[in-house]
């Protein structure tokens, strides 16, 4: 914890003077809306531009919750203009929950006095860290952006499956324990045992997120999962006092990103994009692909909605991860109240003529955008894939090569839309176990036409043969 505060002092400082700043007392008029946008790292990089585009103003505020160097480094203070004065400003940076509420309670009132009428304010969630507090503080001010009976059940995952089977939709069977022995009595007698089961997944149970997520073939493997899960604190910092199991689900595993409205209690939902992922080695992720509407399960699309309704979703875009069997069955993954992450929002919605980034300014400034659209399937203007690189366990060091990006150039051509390096040049790279630990993602985009989707295999297939290609034995 030392470590983080020292980082976040350096980075608030570095921040502290990137803010764009205007002579708020010039303006003719307010802002379309003032938009306190927690945590804007991730994808959620992408609202501040976005806002400001539509003519709302983008607010930076940082939550209580831990976040390392590489999600630090996603935020760009200098997308935001402040209205504010600076020491309302520093308090939206504190990462206290306490001293943020007062300062947006100021905020407001600073804004309201300087228009002298009344102004439009949303807080919404940047990343995965920033949802709960986004939620709690829309709740607490009364905006209409989240049911404050839903918090919980967007961020825990054991939360989200209780509520969505007290719906009546089928779940896939879990558990909470707290210990290894609790874990192994209910894989015993809930499950028949290990084997009976195929397997199990051990997991935390403090957020939707791909870390710490652990497949299990043996008892003595559940035992090592549930101690090491419990030994540590999650990627946001926050303690494990329990961890989620449940049995290993067999079948594809789809990505369904959405935006939603609420309107006389029905909730309007538009599917920006659906994404299959492929895992040669879980947790680890290999890639994903963008399917064209025609290649989406039969009925995942309405458990997606379903899942939101039960979850009292309002406003907003969803991210939710699903199974499908080979029977056809669907099972919930986990739902989280954001964005897809990483640079997958851009390249969606350059290969769509509609994104989940655009559906998300819509869903607060533009409903009936959202209204005219729901329930209808996006246009597929292009092929697209992302395939992460991960970094094998290795007993000599492993140090990045970004010098491999003339090498993409030049066998993808203008097919390479975008590389999104995570560690630097030369870099120590440590062995890729979950989301998180990515060493880059390559997207690749075709035009949508007869052979794109060959096309697309044989890229994908390419970019895993380089793989060996992104780090080197010296730095």
């Amino acid at each position: 914890m030392v470590r983080f505060t020292v980082l976040f002092s350096i980075f608030f400082c570095l921040c502290a003077s990137a803010f764009n700043c205007r002579d708020i007392h010039s303006a003719a008029k307010p802002p379309v809306a003032y938009v306190f946008i927690v945590d804007p790292y991730s994808s959620g990089n992408q609202l501040a531009p976005a806002f400001f585009k539509d003519g709302a103003l983008p607010i930076y505020v940082r939550s209580n919750l831990a976040l390392g160097a590489r999600s630090l480094k996603g935020i760009h203070p200098s997308d935001f203009i402040s209205d504010l004065p600076a020491e309302i400003q520093q308090r939206l940076l504190s990462g206290d929950k306490t001293v943020i509420e007062q300062a947006i309670q100021d905020a407001m009132k600073h804004l309201r006095e300087v228009f002298e009428k009344d102004v439009s304010f949303y807080i919404i969630p940047g990343g995965e860290a920033g949802v709960t507090l986004a939620e709690k503080l829309s709740a607490k001010f009364d905006l209409p952006t989240y049911d404050p009976r839903a918090i919980k059940s967007h961020r825990s995952k054991p939360h989200m499956h209780w509520e969505v089977r007290k719906a009546g939709i089928e779940i896939i069977p879990m558990t909470i324990a707290h210990n290894a022995e609790e874990a192994l009595h209910w894989i015993r007698h809930g499950l028949g045992g290990i084997e009976k089961a195929g397997g199990v997944v051990v997991k935390t149970g403090t957020s939707a997120s791909g870390t710490q997520v652990i497949p299990c073939y043996s008892e003595a493997e559940v035992i090592t999962a549930v101690n090491s899960i419990l030994a540590t604190r999650s990627n946001f910092g926050l303690e494990n006092k329990s961890v989620m199991i449940q049995p290993f689900v067999k079948g594809r595993e789809f990505a369904v990103n959405s935006v939603s409205f609420l309107e006389a209690n029905v909730l309007h939902t538009v599917i920006t994009d659906v994404w299959e992922y492929f895992k040669p080695a879980p947790p680890a992720y290999g890639y994903e692909v963008l399917l064209s509407p025609d290649e989406i399960p039969p009925g995942l699309l309405d458990k997606h909605h379903g899942v939101k309704v039960a979850l009292k979703w309002r406003k907003g875009p969803g991210h939710g991860e699903y199974f499908v069997t080979p029977e056809g069955n669907i099972f919930l993954g986990e739902i989280a109240a954001r964005m897809y992450g990483a640079g997958n929002t851009d390249i969606s919605g350059a290969s769509t003529l509609y994104g989940q980034v655009r559906g998300t300014v819509d869903s607060l400034l533009h409903p009936d955008e959202i209204i005219s659209r729901s329930f209808k399937p996006y246009t597929l203007t292009h092929r697209a894939a992302v395939v992460n690189i991960n970094a094998p366990f290795s007993e000599v060091p492993l140090f990045a090569n970004r010098q491999i990006h003339s090498v993409l150039e030049k066998e993808l051509g203008p097919d390479l839309y975008k590389a999104i390096y995570f560690a630097e040049d030369g870099e120590r790279l440590n062995e890729s176990t979950n989301l998180i630990d990515t060493v880059a993602q390559i997207e690749i985009r075709v035009p949508n036409e007869p052979g794109s989707k060959e096309k697309l295999n044989r890229l994908i297939e390419r970019v895993n043969e380089l793989q060996n290609a992104f780090w080197r034995l010296n730095p």
